[in-house]
């Protein structure tokens, strides 16, 4: 007999394509459980409770370790009225909160310039607990990379190389370097916009290097290429853009992963530095 579980919010995304039929589980992990569906193509994420909702992912209003629920890779998922079934558990979704993920637009301000300066002292300040995950030679090709990627933003030379020296970087799964460049994406498409130059080349060279990297860090990228990113990302830029208090957004996005929130707060601060260029304010 398998287990039932309620969900607390569920992706709006998600209700919207819910009737995409069946399909695979893709990956099983303690937290967190993936499954790719056949009509739509797209990852779902089924999650333990968490305030930070992400792109196509149902948050459950109840803890579980999913390695435990007998659910084996490959097995059968699908929707149904009200939920679906992945193996052995089902997840019922009627009565979830639907949240948004889509990228709001933010007007540039003055703000900025102060938010940028806040948020470098509070990255700097906290390098320590979250770096040193890997292996030092990957720690400086990275910065080295996120550094060059910084350096072509500025000059809008060479990005196309610069985001290929990024794209898989790193480990887990979802690799530091696409981690920095989905932030920095998304500070930049909510600040600049869709139809900005730079914005347009860099949708460009991501979509064309995301299957140099992990599975589900390819679907990050998908979505954030949709414009649709995790709250606490948005929430971050938000704070940014209007001057609000950073520090509850910093945490919130610093608690995804080992490293995998820092590392996108590092790239929304190499994308504000873009924004706040003379040029631009």
């Amino acid at each position: 007999m398998g287990a039932t579980f309620e969900a607390r919010y569920v992706e709006r995304r998600i209700r919207e394509v819910a009737d995409f039929g069946r399909g695979r589980v893709h990956s099983v992990y303690a937290n967190s459980l993936n499954v790719c569906f056949d009509g739509c193509g797209g990852l779902v994420t089924i999650l333990n409770p968490t305030p930070d909702v992400a792109p196509a992912s149902i948050v459950l209003a109840q803890r579980t370790n999913f390695a435990d629920q007998g659910i084996e890779v490959g097995e059968s998922a699908r929707f149904f009225q009200g939920g679906l079934s992945v193996g052995p558990l089902s997840v019922a979704t009627k009565g979830a909160i639907d949240r948004s993920c889509v990228l709001p637009r933010f007007e540039k301000t003055r703000a900025l310039q102060d938010s940028c300066y806040a948020f470098a002292e509070r990255v700097d300040g906290n390098q320590a607990r979250f770096r040193g995950f890997f292996d030092p030679r990957v720690e400086r090709r990275l910065a080295a990379a996120q550094r060059q990627f910084e350096k072509c933003l500025a000059s809008q030379e060479s990005i196309e190389d610069a985001v290929r020296g990024l794209v898989g970087l790193g480990c887990g799964l979802t690799p530091s370097g696409d981690d920095f460049l989905v932030g920095a994406f998304a500070v930049l498409l909510s600040l600049k916009g869709s139809a900005d130059p730079a914005v347009v080349r860099l949708h460009a060279y991501l979509a064309d290097a995301s299957d140099r990297t992990t599975d589900i860090s390819r679907w990050m990228i998908h979505y954030a290429l949709e414009g649709r990113f995790r709250e606490s990302l948005i929430a971050l830029i938000e704070a940014c853009a209007t001057g609000a208090p950073l520090d509850g957004p910093l945490e919130l996005l610093w608690s995804v992963g080992a490293s995998s929130g820092f590392d996108m707060s590092c790239g929304v601060l190499c994308g504000l530095r873009a924004c706040i260029a003379k040029k631009e304010m």
